[in-house]
């Protein structure tokens, strides 16, 4: 469906989207493509509104779930084959949560409990 892209342009819905994505400075390349497809656009209109954005100085982001983090093999290597027995410990313990103060406190004197151990307090 061909529509006059000035006319789109000016449409309030697509002002007030455009109007938003300047404001912010940037918009999410997943809002841009809901509204192509709302709206029928074809090639033309698509790069007419690709266009209006660019003027504007709105950059189109890539959706986070769509952006995969760069996988570094060296990192990953090394991070697996180490022997070192602190970093083993240290990363052993990274797996764990940590208790909160009253976990702390609180701790000791259930498991000197379950032992059966005199209690210290």
């Amino acid at each position: 469906m061909t529509i006059d892209i000035d006319t789109f342009l000016e449409s309030e819905e697509v002002r007030h989207f455009l109007d938003a994505a300047e404001h912010a400075g940037s918009i999410r390349a997943g809002e841009v493509l809901d509204l192509i497809e709302v709206h029928d656009l074809d090639a033309y209109d698509i790069d007419g509104l690709y266009r209006e954005l660019e003027q504007r100085g709105i950059e189109v982001a890539e959706d986070e779930a769509e952006v995969a983090a760069p996988v570094n093999p060296a990192a990953a290597l090394s991070y697996e084959t180490t022997t070192d027995a602190l970093q083993l410990f240290l990363r052993e313990a990274g797996r764990h949560p940590l208790l909160t103060a009253a976990q702390e406190v609180s701790w000791p004197r259930g498991s000197s409990a379950a032992t059966g151990a005199p209690s210290s307090g």
